[in-house]
């Protein structure tokens, strides 16, 4: 499987991004600088690429206990936010990986996410 870049005004290939499991990938955004991708996946991650990088590995940010359904970068694009089927939102530093908070008490699933402009 890949996860496949495309130029919106050309409709030519930009990059494509490989290294992750066939139908692993369910959700990607873009960073505010149009320099990474974060893509949330069923593998229970979330991964920042470096869209320039070739052939760089993404960072993988780890911590959800089931399919992560949604990723989005802040508008500075200093955090990111993730859900999870496993009910929680995580915020992660998007240039470490930390966790910085998991946001509990979710009744279900969290299956989208996003933070105010």
């Amino acid at each position: 499987g890949a996860l496949i870049l495309w130029w919106a005004e050309t409709g030519q290939l930009r990059r494509r991004l490989t290294g992750f499991g066939e139908k692993s990938k369910v959700y990607a955004a873009f960073s505010p600088d149009d320099q990474h991708v974060v893509s949330a996946g069923i593998n229970h991650v979330a991964q920042i690429w470096s869209i320039e990088a070739v052939g760089a590995s993404p960072m993988t940010l780890s911590g959800h206990g089931n399919t992560v359904t949604s990723a989005e970068f802040s508008g500075d694009g200093i955090w990111v936010v993730t859900g999870s089927y496993d009910g929680t939102a995580k915020i992660w530093d998007s240039v470490t990986g930390e966790t910085l908070r998991t946001l509990k008490g979710h009744s279900d699933s969290v299956r989208s996410v996003c933070f105010s402009r």
